[in-house]
């Protein structure tokens, strides 16, 4: 399940929709203890729940916690991704965060992979900064900045570097209820998002604005 009331923003990142997989389906072991937690998870490939392919996808985890205010995450995986393809693909996922005062947190998160396509190289990379502001336990601001970089067009079917700036208010109405409101700006160096055909539109940017209402049972 992808958790929404976890993610400091309400509109998921471009790392997340273009860097990562979505979803995996298989086995995971983890050993826990206080300040190191070890994973290993053997997956059907990058958004698959039946594997496209005769390979398996291995990953491994690492949670460091040296303190209460400091907390490293770093993940791998490698397989085969592309369907009836023996080509590996590999993924580096690193986030580190940081509770820089009682009222403020920082995150960043980095992603780094690459596959073969045709016997060539192709890669691709992105980094996410967040700001967490809780002057109250009923609010909170979190901006957030990404940029990625798809310079062989595997991710995106275009060669580009997309930037987004988001910010979001948190309204915490209850312990069962939360609304977050937010606005978010998409930018490209090339044409790459949908217009509605009018000639003042730009499609090399895009402007959102969100509410989100999340219910806890």
């Amino acid at each position: 399940m992808i958790d929404t009331r976890a993610d400091w923003n309400y509109s998921r990142g471009l790392l997340f929709a273009l860097a990562i997989p979505y979803y995996h389906f298989g086995l995971r072991a983890t050993y826990p203890s206080d300040k190191v937690t070890f994973a290993a998870f053997l997956v059907n490939g990058w958004d698959n729940v039946i594997d496209n392919n005769k390979g398996k996808t291995l990953g491994l985890q690492a949670i460091l916690n040296p303190s209460d205010r400091i907390s490293f995450v770093q993940n791998y995986m490698v397989g085969q991704e592309q369907a009836g393809a023996s080509d590996v693909r590999h993924l580096f996922d690193s986030l580190l965060t940081l509770k820089l005062h009682d009222k403020v947190s920082f995150m960043v998160n980095y992603d780094y992979g690459m596959d073969r396509v045709a016997g060539g190289h192709v890669h691709w990379q992105g980094v996410a900064g967040y700001l967490k502001f809780q002057p109250t336990t009923a609010f909170s601001l979190t901006p957030r900045f990404e940029f990625f970089s798809d310079p062989m067009t595997f991710r995106t079917g275009t060669r580009q570097q997309i930037k987004e700036f988001t910010i979001t208010p948190e309204f915490v109405a209850s312990e069962n209820l939360v609304m977050r409101f937010e606005y978010r700006h998409d930018w490209s160096n090339e044409p790459t998002f949908t217009t509605s055909g009018d000639p003042s539109d730009d499609p090399k940017k895009q402007d959102t604005l969100g509410l989100g209402l999340i219910l806890k049972f």
